[in-house]
């Protein structure tokens, strides 16, 4: 069910690091993979600024092709969204390399909800959500009559390698409607982040696909997966 409050912003892209001034976030990653063959440190920062874009790119889908993904998970991108459902959030939470800080219904009035426009008990719960926190129950209690669709607001920390497989699953076409709109309105944020002329821009877009984007496979094939392995045959042609 698609949620037009909800809303997305990047509050960070994470990459803090000593070699900030001289890496790219894509350099900053084959860096890290190469520093675990070679302590010289010098030789792999100019091995690694030397690299064409297209040598970068074939250096990191060998990464993801060997499940070398260890290098990505010392990237962090933070997000803020704001009127996103329970249900969403709960299938947020199962990506579990992540920090999440969700608003409390314990605290905090429950102002809206996520329904189906089939039902016609919005008004009904709001109502009786009101009428018991007016004669006095507390929060903490009233907030079990609340459904799943009660919009909440939460901040969440992920790592690059989480949020390859978090967008390797909840961008597939078979992926509930609300957790594949937030997948896509994380992905529309990070693209306004950066620049089109950023290298890193193409890396990142590359890298925020469906899992048969890397896979070159699916059980349940969607409209999009001729596209999709079209990618994989591109992106891996070194096998």
């Amino acid at each position: 069910m698609f949620n037009k409050e909800m809303a997305v912003n990047l509050l960070n892209d994470g990459i803090i690091h000593a070699y900030e001034e001289y890496l790219s976030l894509d350099e900053y990653i084959i860096f890290l993979a190469k520093s675990t063959r070679n302590t010289n440190t010098i030789q792999i920062l100019n091995e690694v600024v030397s690299m064409t874009n297209e040598e970068k790119k074939k250096y990191i889908a060998k990464l993801i092709y060997d499940g070398h993904l260890t290098p990505f998970e010392f990237i962090d991108f933070t997000f803020h969204v704001t009127d996103i459902s329970r249900v969403a959030v709960q299938q947020l939470t199962r990506h579990r390399i992540a920090s999440y800080l969700q608003e409390s219904f314990r605290h905090s009035e429950v102002k809206n909800f996520l329904l189906p426009e089939e039902t016609y008990i919005e008004m009904n719960l709001k109502e009786e959500y009101q009428e018991y926190l007016d004669k006095g129950m507390e929060k903490d209690k009233a907030r079990y009559i609340l459904p799943m669709g009660s919009l909440t607001n939460i901040i969440f920390k992920m790592n690059l390698r989480s949020l390859y497989n978090f967008f390797n699953l909840r961008l597939c076409e078979k992926a509930s409607d609300e957790i594949k709109q937030l997948a896509y309105m994380m992905v529309d944020e990070i693209k306004e982040y950066y620049s089109e002329e950023d290298i890193v821009y193409d890396f990142l877009i590359d890298f925020f696909k469906p899992r048969c984007a890397w896979t070159g496979r699916c059980r349940t094939p969607c409209y999009k997966y001729k596209e999709n392995i079209r990618f994989y045959n591109e992106r891996f042609s070194f096998k």
